[in-house]
């Protein structure tokens, strides 16, 4: 009788770990460059620029469907 393995191994099995730690790298990553600019830019200044990338980053993804449901979103 024998096994057989799924495809994929190890390398597939490790994705979902790697898609997880990038929320707390991210977290890491804004805690660290505040602290290094916090003398620089103003903390709401850096703040706005952080919304701003994080909306530029995002667009992209969601553009089709807001001009698909732009009535329903000036509506509310």
């Amino acid at each position: 009788m024998t096994i057989k393995k799924s495809g994929g191994g190890f390398s597939k099995n490790l994705v979902p770990y790697l898609i997880l730690s990038v929320a707390p790298l991210c977290w890491a990553g804004n805690i660290v460059l505040a602290r290094g600019v916090a003398e620089i830019i103003p903390p709401v200044a850096f703040a706005f620029w952080r919304w701003t990338l994080a909306f530029i980053l995002i667009l992209p993804f969601t553009l089709r469907q807001l001009v698909q449901d732009r009535q329903e979103i000036a509506r509310r």
